[in-house]
């Protein structure tokens, strides 16, 4: 968010572009998750293990787990979006 350009559209404030987000992401960790499960089934443990990194990274850049974590996509916290909308409007 701190790379705001008011010619683009505002979608880190577009609750609706959020939610879409925030659900594409967690099905494609879905994903990594369930393709991890299979490597490990098949004792492919170098394989399960890259799924684990991809799915643990993406989680924790895009989704923030829980607690009070800003994500790329994290829409729980309206409250920090509100300041910083206020923050940018007080330094124009």
């Amino acid at each position: 968010m701190t790379d705001h350009n008011p010619a683009e559209p505002d979608f880190d404030n577009d609750p609706a572009a959020l939610e879409w987000a925030r659900t594409k992401i967690e099905f494609f960790i879905a994903r990594c998750r369930k393709n991890e499960a299979t490597m490990r089934v098949k004792g492919q443990e170098d394989g399960a293990m890259r799924w684990r990194v991809t799915a643990n990274h993406m989680e924790r850049q895009f989704v923030g787990g829980v607690g009070c974590v800003i994500a790329d996509f994290d829409a729980r916290l309206p409250e920090f979006n509100e300041m910083v909308r206020k923050a940018r409007n007080e330094s124009n």
